[in-house]
């Protein structure tokens, strides 16, 4: 017997879950980028901010609470690397 209610539940399995995690995008070698860094290639620069930046941003901004400052402090630490 069908019932109103079974009509309009999906009797369609759901497709079986697993823990994996997404695979994530392979990362450079942030000591040779440090060493091109520090030798004063500014495309290393430009690939080391783009590595660590979300990260050192969302740190900064659990410390400070507001994400323009957060994002201030950011840009402020991380071009103290591109500074001779």
């Amino acid at each position: 017997m069908t019932t109103y209610l079974s009509r309009m539940v999906s009797v369609t399995p759901e497709p079986e879950r697993t823990l994996d995690r997404p695979q994530q995008p392979a990362q450079p070698d942030l000591d040779q980028i440090l060493h091109r860094v520090a030798a004063g290639d500014h495309d290393a620069f430009a690939t080391l901010y783009d590595a660590i930046a979300p990260r050192v941003f969302g740190l900064i901004r659990r410390i400070v609470r507001d994400p323009g400052l957060a994002e201030e402090v950011t840009q402020d630490a991380l071009l103290q690397y591109a500074e001779p």
